[in-house]
């Protein structure tokens, strides 16, 4: 089996929560389907029949590759089904301590994207879990 430096031509891999060689990797797990509909049901279902408005906290800094233009999709998506985010930006370290909550810190009044190590060999964000406790 090729390493995950040598598959995929340098390109990252897609796969569905857990990767290839990980703990609780499926093979036959699928992601959602993309359904406006259903997701404006389930969030009509939930109380929300008009939506919400909540604080949604974006990183601002590029520190993670990708987490703000992640944050601006996911943001822009939840907006077509009426969840309406209050984005506030925040540096790195603001941004980190989101993740420390349970850790003496305030609990998280809102959403924000979140990306962590995933295990693979040799993954550069690997070494941060032990900075998440």
């Amino acid at each position: 089996m090729p390493s995950s430096r040598t598959c995929c031509s340098g390109q990252g891999q897609r796969y569905v929560e857990v990767a290839k060689g990980e703990t609780g990797y499926d093979p036959d797990l699928k992601p959602y389907a993309y359904d406006l509909k259903q997701a404006k049901q389930l969030l009509a279902e939930a109380g929300y029949p008009n939506g919400f408005e909540t604080p949604c906290y974006n990183l601002i800094t590029p520190r993670e590759p990708n987490v703000k233009e992640m944050g601006e999709a996911v943001f822009a998506y939840l907006s077509t089904i009426g969840i309406r985010c209050k984005v506030q930006g925040l540096e790195y370290s603001s941004w980190v301590a989101l993740g420390r909550r349970g850790h003496g810190l305030p609990e998280m009044d809102g959403l924000a994207p979140w990306m962590w190590g995933h295990g693979l060999p040799g993954d550069p964000a690997e070494f941060m879990d032990r900075y998440a406790t």
